[in-house]
């Protein structure tokens, strides 16, 4: 009867570590496809952002144009 109970403790145990085995297999595959799809946001966001980007290249050099202009306007302003 002994010898029975400490089959069932080593069949628990082995039973324990193949659960966790696969339990940690899986959280291994999940967090795989959480960083394949933060992978893929990242592209889009970064995509994004080089579309803005490039829509608004052309109106930030006419507000640096517009910029040194008041400036240039202000300075002789100042010195008349």
């Amino acid at each position: 009867m002994h010898s029975d109970c400490g089959k069932t403790t080593t069949t628990k145990k082995r039973l324990k570590v193949v659960f966790i085995n696969i339990k940690m297999k899986s959280d291994v595959e999940k967090m795989e496809s959480e960083m394949h799809d933060l992978t893929k946001s990242m592209a889009n966001i970064s995509e994004v952002c080089s579309s803005v980007n490039s829509a608004l290249g052309p109106k930030r050099e006419k507000i640096r144009q517009l910029t040194n202009i008041q400036n240039s306007l202000k300075r002789h302003q100042q010195s008349s």
